[in-house]
């Protein structure tokens, strides 16, 4: 629970009022081994209007992305 609160703290630190993403979605990026960068960065595009799934369906079809989700966190 610890690392959803220091995710909804960067989106705020960011500029969100509210976090795009909800508890949930975050558990399962974090379950799923995604940096908090990349959260952070799925966050920004379901926030931008493009659906959760597909967003994720998207990250997990480019290798070069998965490859830095699952390997940098930059913030």
């Amino acid at each position: 629970m610890e690392r959803i609160t220091k995710l909804n703290q960067m989106f705020l630190r960011y500029g969100f009022l509210v976090c795009p993403l909800t508890n949930d979605e975050i558990s399962f990026l974090i379950s799923d081994d995604y940096t908090d960068k990349v959260i952070y960065d799925i966050g920004c595009d379901v926030a931008s209007g493009f659906p959760f799934e597909e967003t994720v369906t998207a990250y997990e079809k480019c290798s070069w992305l998965v490859k830095e989700a699952r390997t940098t966190n930059d913030y």
